[in-house]
C-alpha cells in the first residue's frame, strides 16, 4: 500500500506487532522509533511514546475544519507517518500514531 493511502485501523500490517527491534522509515530505512516505546493506544495503528531521536521527526501544525492536528513526517524521506496526539500516558503524555505502510521493522537479531 502506498504511504499516502488512507489506512484501516485494526488492519494494517503492525497495530498489533510486539516483536522486539526497531521501526524505521519505509522510504529511507532512517530509524524512528524503538519496539520498547510501542504500547497499545486503543488507535489501531503503531503507536509510540517517543522517537528515537526528534531529529528524525517533523511536527507540522495544520488546520482543518477549525481543528488543529499536529501531522508527522520524516525528515530524511519527507514522508507523512501519521500524527501526534497529546493525550498519551506517562511518561511522556504523547502518543506517535503511525502508519504501517511508512514504516519497515527490523528485528533485534538483525541489527548490527
Amino acid at each position: 500500500m502506498p504511504v499516502d493511502e488512507v489506512e484501516t485501523a485494526f488492519d494494517n500490517e503492525f497495530w498489533d506487532h510486539w516483536e522486539d527491534g526497531i521501526y524505521v522509515d519505509a522510504f529511507s530505512g532512517e530509524p524512528l522509533f524503538a519496539s520498547q516505546d510501542k504500547y497499545d493506544a486503543g488507535t489501531g495503528w503503531p503507536s509510540f511514546l517517543r522517537t528515537i531521536a526528534d531529529a528524525k521527526v517533523e511536527e507540522i501544525n495544520e488546520r482543518e475544519n477549525g481543528l488543529i492536528r499536529i501531522k508527522l513526517r520524516s525528515r530524511t524521506s519527507k514522508r507523512q507517518l501519521g500524527f501526534l496526539l497529546l493525550d498519551g500516558p506517562e511518561p511522556t503524555g504523547l502518543i506517535y500514531c503511525i502508519k504501517s505502510s511508512a514504516l519497515r521493522f527490523v528485528p533485534i537479531a538483525d541489527l548490527r
